[in-house]
């Protein structure tokens, strides 16, 4: 009786592996007969998604975050998701957000997930910008970043100030330091431009600090 117990438990273990496979086959088949089911730019064919970059998942409904990071525009990847920086949203982080209040710096407009910038000025969220000058070689100048790549709002450099002048758009601060020998970043704050002999890099990090409304910016 006791060996009998045993061979019906291991039947009945046998059949239910079978019927889980059967199971798990039949639900990871997709229908491709129609309007294509996979997300986020997957293809469909011979019954299963074949998923764009960055994306996994039966209908490619997940992020990837085995290799690579998939996230862009400074978004971390965990748990089959992105965490946008300020700013971002989508799936990857790959559009800007303009359901609240405008993210694109520098008099740049938002509409339809992307930032619209203003002559001499560009990046995701207009956050690059190119002077004109004629005393030297011009260069951009990018707002600075922290250590995952997102922009730092609301920050500017102490101490290393070498000129202030008046400046209507930060475009014309830029200029200003181009033109000024030794100047290597910028803060602008409500059209007041500050020309700093240093960068964020080479200051102690304690003289960079949060200042609301105040925009620093070095050549890069």
């Amino acid at each position: 009786m006791e060996i009998c117990v045993v061979q019906v438990y291991t039947i009945l273990k046998f059949v239910k592996i079978v019927l889980d496979f059967r199971i798990f086959s039949f639900l990871s088949v997709v229908d491709c007969s129609g309007a294509n089911p996979c997300l986020n730019g997957g293809t469909c064919d011979t019954d299963a998604c074949t998923c764009a970059a960055g994306f996994n998942g039966a209908l490619c409904n997940t992020v990837d975050c085995s290799g690579a990071n998939p996230c862009l525009n400074g978004g971390t990847c965990d748990t089959d998701a992105c965490t946008c920086a300020a700013g971002f949203n989508g799936a990857l982080c790959n559009t800007v957000d303009c359901s609240g209040a405008n993210p694109c710096l520098n008099g740049g407009t938002c509409d339809t997930d992307a930032c619209t910038c203003a002559a001499g000025i560009n990046g995701a969220l207009c956050n690059i910008v190119k002077p004109t000058a004629t005393t030297k070689s011009a260069g951009y100048f990018s707002v600075a970043k922290d250590n995952k790549g997102r922009p730092l709002i609301g920050h500017c450099l102490t101490d290393h100030v070498i000129k202030t002048v008046p400046a209507k758009t930060m475009l014309r601060c830029a200029a200003e330091c181009i033109q000024e020998v030794g100047c290597k970043s910028i803060n602008y704050k409500d059209g007041v431009c500050e020309l700093n002999e240093e960068t964020r890099a080479s200051a102690l990090s304690s003289y960079f600090s949060q200042n609301d409304g105040c925009s620093y910016y070095e050549l890069i």
